[in-house]
């Protein structure tokens, strides 16, 4: 596996987590009741732009 796959199974995992802490700290969804519940996939993309969008940031920087 390429250093790239390793880095965005990592993003979407931690977008996914992110995404779960998001809905249940401030919306007080229950992301562990249903796995095909349209908000518990809408949280976990959510999380995953935010870590995108994070990292972008980062690497950025950092090759700049």
């Amino acid at each position: 596996m390429s250093t790239d796959t390793v880095t965005l199974l990592l993003t979407g995992i931690l977008g996914a987590l992110l995404g779960g802490w998001i809905a249940s700290a401030l919306f007080g969804i229950n992301v562990n009741d249903a796995f095909f519940d349209l908000p518990t996939w809408g949280f976990a993309i959510l999380g995953g732009l935010i870590v995108s969008f994070i990292w972008s940031a980062i690497a950025g920087r950092r090759a700049a």
